[in-house]
């Protein structure tokens, strides 16, 4: 059970990193539509996902529900991409936490 959590875990933060890439690129150049689908993904994907303990999955969705609404605000799109990316952050420090107690 650990072991599969971790590798989820694992996956998470592998589509985590992505989506932050493509935060930091709508950042440079104002495209925000590959950013938002990224974020989607991310926050929907863990949503839909049956075999993440529904413990860790509650200490997740929170930052990704952060970063979604971040990402698709009215902001401007330095600020939306700035606030965005922190969240991520949050959920990256959320998930090695995690993995350190596995």
């Amino acid at each position: 059970m650990c072991e599969e959590q971790r590798k989820k875990l694992h996956q998470i933060l592998q589509q985590l990193s992505e989506a932050r890439s493509e935060v930091w690129e709508a950042y440079e150049t104002t495209m925000m539509s590959d950013a938002k689908w990224a974020v989607f993904s991310l926050r929907d994907d863990l949503k839909k996902d049956q075999s993440i303990d529904p413990s860790i999955k509650s200490q997740l969705m929170p930052y990704f529900e952060a970063a979604w609404s971040a990402i698709v605000s009215l902001a401007s799109t330095d600020r939306r991409a700035r606030s965005c990316s922190h969240k991520l952050a949050e959920a990256e420090s959320c998930i090695r936490e995690i993995l350190s107690r596995l």
